[in-house]
């Protein structure tokens, strides 16, 4: 996914660089960094009352807000949001359980409703369900399923139709990752 790539460049950077503080003074304010040095924020922290807090990443340099991090008190992070395709719009939840990956949750057509909900046991990819509300094939919902081993998908994808709704697609994924409900919006 493109967006651990560009966290991977950011770290590289703020290792190799260092970063400069958001008042371009020596102090040792690190709730705000400007990574690549043109003198605009690229990655903020926001913190709650309960020391857990937020950190926002923007990844592509274009002044937009493209990761959300959410960490407990103790620097756990619980979930993430992300703009993989750079639109503006972070549609894609990831659900973290002992800071590795148990699920990630993407609404594609931005009706804040799951449309693709990823499984994952041990932080390795194991199966993805697609909801089709309507396609050009078939005016009935379908759901597409894929399977995988070692994280790579391991045939086509199987549609079938469905009397799932939409709606219930989406509860289905709030059920299977209730950590993330609260932050899904």
């Amino acid at each position: 996914m493109i967006h651990f790539k560009i966290l991977i460049i950011q770290l590289f950077a703020l290792i190799l660089l260092g970063c400069k503080s958001a008042n371009n003074d020596d102090s040792d304010d690190m709730s705000l960094l400007d990574i690549n040095n043109d003198g605009v924020i690229d990655v903020f922290y926001e913190y709650q009352s309960d020391n857990s807090y937020y950190e926002l990443i923007d990844g592509n340099f274009d002044g937009q807000v493209d990761q959300s991090h959410y960490y407990d008190n103790q620097d756990q992070i619980l979930s993430s949001k992300l703009d993989d395709d750079f639109d503006g719009v972070l549609e894609t939840t990831v659900a973290y359980r002992y800071s590795f990956v148990s699920g990630v949750l993407v609404d594609r057509n931005q009706d804040a409703k799951v449309d693709i909900i990823f499984y994952y046991e041990d932080s390795v990819l194991v199966k993805a369900d697609k909801y089709y509300e309507f396609s050009r094939i078939s005016e009935t919902p379908e759901v597409g399923v894929v399977r995988y081993q070692f994280g790579y998908p391991i045939g086509d994808e199987k549609r079938s139709k469905t009397v799932m709704s939409a709606e219930e697609f989406h509860q289905k994924a709030m059920r299977l990752y209730p950590s993330i409900v609260n932050r899904m919006n």
